[in-house]
């Protein structure tokens, strides 16, 4: 399907030709009305594409005031789940009593190979389920669960 200004502009095109060619008063009147409604339709045309830009704005301007409106919480935390491995480091972060568990002392905890136990604390982290309480010099950070990781536990009946 054709553009439709290219339409338009061929449609008018046609309509100067065919009023040039007639010679009959009254044929060349029709003509000229196709004319003048070829060029109202040209200049709706014109006036729609207007509104859609104008439109186009405003969605966007209202998107980026949605998406800056939200709470921190709702942004920092995605839909998904955590990995198996992640939801249970958190579980025993949220129920350690005495607050002194370090990211080593969990990823021991579980057995996990380094790298891989680094993988899932930093899931936790990076959505903001665990955060420093407090440290010690020679034993590292210690963690605590926050707010929204235990509301992610809670959703999941996992406390």
């Amino acid at each position: 399907m054709a553009d439709p200004i290219t339409i338009i502009t061929t449609l008018h095109g046609l309509a100067e030709k065919l009023v040039k060619s007639i010679k009959s008063g009254q044929d060349a009147a029709k003509a000229q009305e196709i004319l003048r409604l070829v060029g109202e339709l040209q200049t709706e045309y014109f006036a729609l594409q207007s509104k859609m830009l104008q439109l186009e704005r405003e969605n966007f301007q209202l998107t980026q005031q949605a998406s800056s409106s939200a709470k921190p919480e709702e942004q920092q935390q995605p839909a998904d789940n955590l990995p198996e491995e992640s939801e249970k480091m958190l579980v025993a972060i949220a129920n350690e009593t005495r607050g002194r568990l370090t990211k080593d002392m969990v990823i021991r905890h579980f057995g996990l190979a380094q790298a891989k136990g680094d993988y899932f604390f930093d899931q936790l982290l990076a959505r903001k389920y665990v955060h420093t309480s407090s440290g010690q010099m020679g034993v590292g950070w210690f963690y605590h669960a926050t707010k929204i990781g235990r509301e992610y536990l809670a959703k999941r009946d996992l406390l």
